[in-house]
């Protein structure tokens, strides 16, 4: 589904006064908040859709649950990859430099050399924690990158 169609079902949505989410049977007296509840499953439908555009536009979708999709594997540690995304923070790469934020989106799809699931927690705190060891490694592995960008 692209960006258009997804728009498309939120200006559907914002307009609609009656979506008919409740079964028919469920009477006015059994329930008396039937309008207060068609509008939270209004304003849920809607969240659920506005996340749908906010992972085509960041360009990352993190599925709900985890088992349906494989992790990327990369072969630096947590510290290093905490490192590797500070600096992309402090370079202003990202629109949003939330590192609570990043950290979840990067915890949810990465694995590092010695685990495979990055706790966001564990990403996080070490944006903060930079060991001179895993800071060398990450340079040496920037002028790798930088090395083959001036080769293409």
């Amino acid at each position: 589904m692209n960006r258009e169609a997804i728009t498309g079902l939120l200006t559907l949505i914002n307009n609609t006064e009656e979506l008919n989410f409740l079964p028919s049977n469920w009477s006015g007296e059994k329930f008396q908040h039937k309008k207060t509840i068609k509008k939270l499953k209004k304003y849920y439908l809607y969240f659920k859709i506005q996340k749908a555009i906010n992972d085509l536009t960041t360009g990352i979708s993190v599925p709900i649950n985890e088992g349906d999709r494989d992790r990327v594997k990369v072969n630096l540690s947590v510290d290093q990859i905490a490192i590797m995304l500070r600096s992309l923070v402090e370079a202003d790469v990202f629109d949003d430099p939330n590192l609570s934020k990043i950290a979840r989106r990067f915890a949810s799809f990465l694995s590092s050399s010695k685990t495979d699931k990055i706790s966001t927690e564990s990403l996080r705190s070490k944006f903060y924690n930079v060991e001179t060891k895993d800071k060398e490694i990450v340079l040496e592995t920037l002028r790798k990158m930088i090395a083959s960008i001036k080769s293409m």
